[in-house]
């Protein structure tokens, strides 16, 4: 008896509980997806290649002392900009003109005396053996004064072409030796512009093209002028070179850039960005908002760059796609729209 009125309080809270969830009944209410959204719109699609460049100057050499000798004059200034056949430098050239001059002098002497014996010949008075023996002689100063001419012409550095020199290394009365580095001479009012793209894009690039060189965020033009005809059988890649005419003081050779290649331009496409696609085992697909609720459509995608894909099936212009909150929506989900991100 004792148990049983203990019971009967407890069986009479249940019967409270069990009444009221009852009375509040059904499942309890479905909550919206928030979410950002971009309108679909036809636009330009544009696939592109980027890879890493280098920047050489136009022309670059580095200049050497082509003869042995003690510097005589400097006609340069350091980092200056000279013109195609400037004198740069003069190396020590006195001794060859002194024997410039007197193989000069004794040239003229034998060919007036070679004149003579020519003129003794058709009266008999001189040997054809004195004009030969003549003719030799002369033939042979030529050639010595020749051999003069070339060392005081090497003696005498000009700039084989317009372009900025660079630093020195050496003073007024310095020897400086055959080989020796005298300086740098760059071009760099235009620049040529080196990049390697996969084998696969081949067909996508050709003389006249125009990529665009990035460096440090700013793009400039640069037209592609060569292209090499043999495939890297190791890298499996192309090498291509584009000239950038009057750069930037920015682009300077050496520094790090890149070369942007479009491979695929296609107008009036349903172009979006590349996080609305939910990939799934055999589908991609997207959610498309109408009334307020979600709709999945599976689509084709046929391109695609790195924040963005080019949608040719499933979406149609004007259409609101949703680019957050996927992984909570699904197929028929209320949809609460937040902030529109169409550009």
């Amino acid at each position: 008896m004792k148990y049983l009125l203990l019971l009967i309080p407890a069986l009479a809270l249940f019967s409270c509980a069990d009444e009221k969830g009852d009375a509040g009944g059904g499942p309890p209410p479905v909550r919206s997806v928030q979410s950002d959204y971009i309108v679909a719109k036809l636009d330009t699609f544009r696939n592109e290649v980027i890879t890493t460049a280098e920047v050489l100057p136009y022309e670059s050499v580095t200049l050497r002392a082509p003869v042995s000798g003690t510097v005589l004059n400097i006609y340069f200034e350091e980092g200056a900009t000279v013109r195609e056949g400037d004198l740069l430098i003069r190396l020590d050239d006195r001794a060859w003109k002194a024997q410039m001059e007197g193989l000069r002098v004794e040239y003229g002497s034998i060919e007036k005396e070679l004149e003579r014996y020519q003129r003794l010949l058709e009266l008999d008075g001189a040997s054809q053996q004195q004009v030969e023996n003549a003719t030799a002689r002369l033939a042979t100063l030529k050639a010595q004064m020749e051999q003069l001419r070339v060392n005081i012409e090497l003696a005498n550095i000009r700039a084989p072409f317009g372009g900025q020199v660079g630093l020195r290394n050496f003073s007024l009365g310095s020897y400086m030796n055959q080989g020796e580095e005298i300086t740098t001479l760059a071009q760099i009012d235009k620049l040529k512009v080196n990049f390697n793209l996969p084998e696969r894009y081949r067909p996508d690039i050709s003389n006249g093209d125009v990529v665009s060189l990035r460096v440090e965020g700013d793009t400039f033009p640069a037209s592609v002028y060569a292209i090499d005809p043999i495939i890297d059988v190791n890298s499996r890649t192309l090498q291509a070179r584009a000239i950038l005419e009057k750069p930037e003081k920015s682009v300077m050779p050496g520094v790090f850039a890149e070369t942007i290649l479009p491979t695929q331009v296609l107008e009036n496409a349903i172009v979006l960005p590349s996080q609305v696609v939910v990939p799934e085992i055999e589908a991609q697909t997207v959610y498309v908002v109408s009334n307020g609720t979600a709709q999945r459509r599976v689509v084709t995608i046929s391109g695609r760059t790195s924040d963005m894909v080019l949608i040719t099936e499933g979406v149609q212009p004007g259409d609101t796609v949703i680019t957050t909150g996927l992984m909570s929506v699904k197929d028929g989900s209320p949809v609460s729209l937040q902030q529109n991100l169409t550009r």
